[in-house]
C-alpha cells in the first residue's frame, strides 16, 4: 500500500476518492463523452505496488478505458466554492517534487503523463464546477504565461489557469458549472 504522508493526507486522499465516484464520474461520462470504464490507481493496484508508485509518479489517478484504447487522468477535486480554473501545484515548503515538474519532464522527454486533466469543485456534497482538458494544453498555458500563481499560507504556491482563457484560446475543455449535479 502507499506509505501516506499523514492520516489528514490519507483522509484527504479517501474523499477525494468517494467524490470521484459519487460525483465526477457519473458526469464524465454522462455530460463529457467518456462512457468507457474508470480505474481508479489506488483502489485497483493494491497488489501491485511497484505499478501503483510508477502511474503515481507519473501523475496518473485513474485510468480510462474504452474500445481497446486507454488513457489517463490527473484529478484534482477542490472543497468549497469554484473557481473556473484548473490548479497545478508550482511548488512545495518541503522541495518536493511537484505535479507540474513531474508533467514537465514527461512531456518534454515523451515519457507516460495523464492524457486528460480534471478539475472538480464540491460545495455542500454538490459538484459545483468541473472541467477536463488535454494535460498537455494546461501545460503549454502555463510555459505560455497565461496563467498566474498563488501562494498559499503553507508556502506551497499553485499555477492557476482560467477555464474561460482556454476556451477563448480554442483548446479542447469542457466545463460544467452551476448546476452540475442536474446532470447526473
Amino acid at each position: 500500500m502507499k506509505n501516506y504522508a499523514s492520516e489528514e493526507t490519507k483522509k484527504d486522499m479517501d474523499w477525494t476518492e468517494r467524490m470521484f465516484w459519487l460525483h465526477v464520474e457519473p458526469v464524465l461520462k454522462t455530460e463529457c463523452n467518456l462512457p468507457g470504464t474508470f480505474y481508479s490507481i489506488e483502489g485497483h493496484l493494491k497488489d501491485n505496488n511497484e505499478l501503483q508508485q510508477v502511474l503515481d509518479f507519473a501523475g496518473i489517478d485513474y485510468m480510462y478505458s474504452e474500445n481497446g484504447l486507454v488513457k489517463g487522468l490527473a484529478m484534482r477535486i477542490q472543497k468549497g466554492k469554484c473557481w473556473d480554473t484548473f490548479t497545478i501545484r508550482k511548488s512545495r515548503n518541503s522541495g518536493t517534487e511537484t505535479e507540474f515538474e513531474k508533467r514537465k519532464f514527461a512531456i518534454e522527454n515523451n515519457g507516460i503523463y495523464p492524457y486528460f486533466t480534471v478539475q472538480a469543485y464540491i460545495e455542500d456534497d454538490k459538484l459545483t464546477g468541473l472541467a477536463i482538458c488535454k494535460t498537455k494544453d494546461l501545460w503549454n498555458m502555463i510555459l505560455k504565461n497565461r496563467c498566474y500563481t498563488v501562494k498559499c499560507s503553507d508556502n506551497a504556491s499553485f499555477y492557476i489557469v482560467k477555464w474561460s482563457d482556454m476556451e477563448r484560446l480554442d483548446k479542447y475543455i469542457r466545463v460544467l458549472t452551476g448546476g452540475v449535479n442536474n446532470a447526473v
